[in-house]
């Protein structure tokens, strides 16, 4: 069911490509082109090397605009394209139709989600830095390995809970309690997602090392996969929401 998950939701991505670019195109364009200017002029600056602490302050506040656009546009896009799948809210143009009162609640949530994923997250981790101290240096790459399942493990948490996100950009009231009961009986099936969601993001990865060596193809593909990567995660909380909550099966 986890493989079922992620197959339906990066299939709905792509059997309506034409959608998904019309609502996020344009609001991810000019976020997107700021970001990637400011990156370029810093390396042609030659930050790429050791940078003292000046020139990261300068670096963080030359994004720090685009980043925050970057979020609004996050914002608006998910909720838009939560509304087109399960509500069929068609985009009528380049410029999805903005919901002001059910992006804000949407924010609140993601907020509240990310406040509380603090509690796991802290449990995980030291029970990870427990088994590093016991193990010491028998096994070189155990710190690597519970890295990748301390990831796995914070992302089954953020999908039981996620159904809160989608069910806020409909405009209806869900709280963590409510989204954790709903996810019960796919405890399971969420878990096998959450592994191969690290295994994809371990590919790519790899991917980027090997596209090191080129910047501009880098930076490319960087973009590209960053556009995919957050459709498809919006997807799937779709899917889960769309499944778990409201019981639709899947095509």
């Amino acid at each position: 069911m986890g493989w079922a998950i992620f197959v339906h939701a990066v299939g709905m991505v792509f059997r309506n490509l034409g959608a998904a670019l019309r609502l996020s195109l344009v609001p991810f364009a000019v976020p997107t082109v700021m970001i990637v200017l400011t990156i370029r002029d810093a390396l042609a600056n030659g930050a790429e090397g050791d940078m003292v602490a000046d020139e990261v302050i300068g670096l963080f506040t030359s994004l720090l605009p685009g980043g925050l656009l970057m979020a609004l546009a996050a914002l608006w896009v998910a909720v838009s394209w939560h509304r087109f799948v399960l509500l069929e809210e068609y985009p009528t143009g380049w410029i999805p139709r903005w919901h002001g009162g059910v992006t804000f609640s949407y924010f609140v949530k993601g907020l509240l989600l990310s406040l509380v994923m603090i509690g796991p997250a802290f449990l995980v981790m030291m029970a990870a830095g427990v088994v590093v101290a016991a193990a010491g240096t028998a096994v070189l790459m155990l710190d690597y390995v519970l890295q990748i399942a301390v990831s796995v493990a914070m992302g089954w948490f953020f999908f039981r809970w996620s159904p809160i996100l989608p069910a806020a950009a409909l405009g209806q009231r869900m709280s963590l309690g409510e989204a954790w009961a709903a996810t019960s009986q796919g405890a399971q099936p969420l878990l096998a997602l959450a592994i191969i969601v690290q295994g994809v993001n371990v590919l790519m990865t790899g991917v980027a090392v090997q596209l090191a060596a080129v910047p501009a193809v880098l930076m490319v593909a960087t973009v590209a996969w960053s556009w995919v990567n957050f459709v498809v995660g919006v997807s799937i909380m779709t899917a889960i929401y769309g499944h778990y909550v409201e019981e639709r099966p899947f095509a």
